[in-house]
């Protein structure tokens, strides 16, 4: 019997954002913010939920696919460019704001004056990711407003584990907050972004599990095959994945004329792979003499029943690396205090 591949589109992009988290605990907002993981989030806290409701409804920072798409936010697409060039996309390693979008917005359910429910059915923003927290709603209540579509996520505050359910709830919503972003610009973007690959949910979680092992924290796709990674140092690494006749196609190249016969017989066997692509310059491939240096490992993968191969390497997606803006910078610059 034939599997049916289970899509779902690839978010362009992933990295740190800032989680919003209110509450009229003082207790538990420090708390939280001090146990909650912070490879991936920076946190606004906030105990006056109408101040902050007027904040985020005012909140028009997003950026996107290394371009301000604001229209994206008021569903007005006619007003952006016409076609949004998936290679571009790693633009944003170059601004610290990328860390400063509202992604997630973290609320309580028991707060006077604007509790949580009322919170959820007044924000507008189209794209954040809403995680409703009570200690006292019972959970089938919030089940049901929750299919109602008034937030995304439930976590009741009970428990010993509380910390971390809510570490992946809020994993899982940054990966929402980019996939709904990803999902707004679909119909302008460029073919590339459109590939098989690239809307495989397998796919998705092989590239999180890089991150993961890898200790990366961002990734910003440049095409079907080539994906920047960084680390929270930002220091850039490509992670490539091609099906063994795409490599095949690589040797029939003219460049490959030039390649040393021994690389040439590791590359047509699939036990090595070309890891080098420019953004700027898609079509580029680099002379033969020079592939001994960009040729590395090919490691076996298998997506919905189709093999692969791939291989991460430091420095094989060609970026400006002494622009790069790190996440481990972002806490102490001004753009965090805007």
């Amino acid at each position: 019997m034939t599997m049916m591949k289970r899509r779902e589109l690839v978010p362009c992009c992933d990295h740190p954002v800032t989680a919003v988290i209110i509450d009229n605990s003082e207790k538990f907002l420090f708390s939280a913010a001090l146990e909650l993981d912070n490879k991936m989030f920076t946190f606004v806290l906030s105990r006056r939920p109408e101040l902050m409701l007027k904040t985020l409804n005012n909140y028009k920072l997003e950026t996107f696919l290394g371009q301000t798409v604001e229209h994206l936010l008021h569903g007005d697409t006619g007003k952006a460019r016409t076609q949004l060039d998936l290679s571009q996309v790693y633009q944003d390693i170059y601004r610290l704001l990328r860390f400063s979008q509202r992604a997630l917005v973290l609320v309580d359910y028991d707060m006077p004056g604007l509790n949580g429910l009322e919170f959820c059915s007044q924000l507008k923003s189209l794209f954040a990711h809403v995680i409703l927290v009570s200690g006292i709603l019972p959970k089938e209540k919030a089940f049901e407003w929750q299919n109602k579509g008034l937030f995304d996520q439930f976590v009741p505050k009970q428990g010993g584990d509380f910390i971390e359910r809510l570490d992946e709830a809020m994993a899982r919503g940054r990966q929402s907050y980019f996939r709904r972003l990803t999902e707004a610009a679909y119909g302008i973007l460029s073919p590339a972004a459109k590939s098989e690959l690239l809307v495989l949910a397998s796919f998705s979680a092989f590239l999180h599990k890089q991150m993961d092992v890898h200790k990366l924290c961002e990734y910003f796709t440049c095409n079907a095959h080539a994906h920047l990674m960084l680390n929270a140092a930002g220091q850039p690494f490509g992670l490539h994945v091609y099906t063994e006749e795409q490599l095949d196609k690589v040797l029939k190249l003219p460049q490959a004329r030039s390649v040393p016969a021994s690389l040439a017989e590791e590359l047509s066997t699939h036990r090595k792979m070309l890891c080098v692509f420019d953004p700027e310059n898609p079509t580029w491939v680099p002379p033969g003499t020079e592939w001994p240096r960009h040729a590395h490992p090919a490691l076996h993968l298998t997506l919905e029943g189709r093999l692969y191969r791939y291989a991460l390497a430091k420095g094989s997606i060609l970026v400006d690396e002494d622009r790069i803006a790190p996440f481990s910078k972002y806490e102490d610059s001004p753009e965090a205090r805007e």
